[in-house]
């Protein structure tokens, strides 16, 4: 059996939140709270190939993956005046912090064995390998001359091996036990804002 998985996936997000004005010092700075806003917007893509074939007692899948995406993140803040429900009403107007775009790739290979040990007890053996690359862009220094240094270059490479049993030990009751391992490469805003 061949099968292919592709998709397309567009996300846009935005936060607001406020705290306390670390710069508050009267009566030079009266401002007693900061309004920080960010605007992520993501666009990701998908390719996903894998063969399954039967052989004796055991079924066995191998596959290759390719997932790509791109990033745009920005940060502002404005300070303002704490109210009575703690909420900020900015004062200012808001700067820009922060502005980075970045994009990642991520080629794998995986194999997924499922071998029958007997009628009622199966062995599962699988592993996967991933390559990912994460590159972020400090587009606010670039672009706005902002004293970040945001920019990032990531290279994640992993194995990640699994084993799991099932036994069938009566018509109504299965036990299931596994081990694996995973991993996550951080996204390019995660990479920029680990500076």
């Amino acid at each position: 059996q061949l099968s292919a998985t592709a998709y397309v996936r567009n996300s846009r997000s935005s936060t607001l939140n406020g705290d306390l004005n670390d710069a508050y010092d009267p009566p030079t700075v009266t401002e007693t709270g900061v309004e920080n806003r960010t605007r992520t917007r993501q666009r990701g893509s998908g390719l996903a190939l894998q063969s399954t074939q039967k052989l004796g007692g055991q079924q066995l899948t191998v596959g290759a993956s390719v997932d790509r995406s791109r990033s745009n993140f920005e940060q502002t803040e404005a300070e303002g005046d704490l109210d009575a429900t703690r909420a900020v009403v900015p004062t200012d107007v808001a700067e820009v912090d922060a502005l980075i775009s970045g994009k990642s790739r991520t080629a794998s290979v995986f194999v997924h064995d499922l071998i029958s040990l007997a009628p009622n007890l199966q062995l599962t053996l699988a592993g996967r390998y991933n390559d990912t690359r994460v590159s972020t862009v400090d587009e606010g220094r670039i672009q706005l001359g902002l004293p970040t240094t945001l920019d990032g270059e990531g290279s994640y490479r992993k194995f990640n091996p699994a084993a799991g049993l099932t036994w069938q030990a009566s018509p109504s009751l299965t036990l299931f036990g596994s081990l694996s391992q995973g991993n996550r490469a951080p996204s390019p805003i995660e990479l920029g804002c680990s500076d």
